[in-house]
């Protein structure tokens, strides 16, 4: 997560482990793991934010 920069690019990540896991026949399209990725991207920006708060 520490090189992951935006939204998108943790989208495009979550993409390539699916299709890497489960094949791009599995996969569904690229697009349908934004909300997936704007979930874990506001939860790990909130524990960031915890993490600093508490030094």
């Amino acid at each position: 997560m520490k090189e992951t920069r935006s939204v998108d690019m943790l989208s495009t990540i979550i993409y390539e482990e699916i299709v890497r896991c489960f094949g791009l026949s599995l996969a569904n399209p690229k697009t349908s793991y934004n909300k997936i990725a704007a979930s874990v991207w506001e939860t790990y920006q909130n524990w960031l934010r915890d993490q600093n708060n508490d030094i």
